[in-house]
């Protein structure tokens, strides 16, 4: 048994040299590893020798996000962890919202109406959802037109009330001759509903312009109102017993940086 075991050992030797051959060719070419030769023949002492390796390519504070090290010594690829942000650029600002101004109304002469150019031409800088059930305060912002128009686009859900009352039904049946009542259900538009789109100057606080839902404006609940003409204006809207969503939107020639 020991005289097989012995005829064996040159092959079993041989065996192992080749694991270990494999198992370093894999570490240094895969996983990019050092060699095991390397590490057995390396002198005392290397690698102090001032020398920076592959792996101290970096120093002081790290950048975020995942790192990898590859080609020459102290080069790297930075990898985000996500998308770099794009700053949000805002055109408008919120100012404290026009009270008690003057009741007669200053009107500016605006520009003959134009057609409207491509969407693409437009950009948006503001959109929001409205609210006006718990006398909420009305929402004001300065808006610098230096290349009209602007475009506010606004719908308007009024609140609807449903009611029911009774109602005559008369009959002309000879049988049946005279008035039976009938119960009626109705829905309409809540008459304190309404809702406004105001232009004050900034300056004299003097409104300019102004439109909107109900009261003298009707029923319409999709409506554009559009200033033609270059000025810095503040746009404040209000109401009652309504929700609305406004878009503003404003040409990028002349207007967007």
């Amino acid at each position: 048994m020991d005289k097989k075991i012995y005829d064996r050992l040159p092959m079993i030797l041989l065996l192992l040299i080749g694991i270990i051959l494999v198992a370093d060719i894999v570490n240094v070419f895969a996983l990019g590893g050092p060699s095991l030769f390397t590490l057995l023949v390396k002198p005392a002492g290397a690698g102090s020798d001032g020398k920076s390796s592959p792996s101290s390519g970096f120093t002081g504070t790290s950048a975020p996000g995942n790192v990898s090290a590859s080609g020459a010594a102290g080069s790297a690829i930075f990898v985000p962890t996500t998308g770099t942000p794009v700053p949000v650029v805002s055109y408008v600002s919120v100012v404290t919202p026009v009270i008690n101004s003057e009741d007669q109304p200053v009107y500016r002469t605006l520009a003959a109406p134009s057609e409207t150019p491509e969407e693409s031409s437009y950009a948006y800088i503001y959109s929001g959802d409205l609210s006006y059930y718990l006398g909420e305060a009305p929402t004001a912002m300065n808006v610098n037109v230096r290349e009209p128009p602007l475009v506010i686009e606004y719908e308007v859900t009024p609140l609807i009330i449903h009611d029911s009352k009774v109602g005559g039904n008369r009959t002309t049946s000879a049988k049946k001759a005279g008035t039976t009542d009938e119960l009626l259900n109705i829905t309409y538009i809540c008459p304190q509903s309404e809702f406004t789109v105001t232009i004050y100057d900034p300056r004299s606080r003097q409104k300019i312009m102004q439109d909107g839902f109900g009261l003298e404006y009707g029923h319409i609940t999709k409506k554009t109102f559009t200033i033609r003409n270059a000025g810095e204006y503040i746009v404040q809207f209000d109401g009652n017993q309504v929700d609305a969503h406004v878009d503003m939107k404003i040409k990028r020639e002349g207007n967007i940086i």
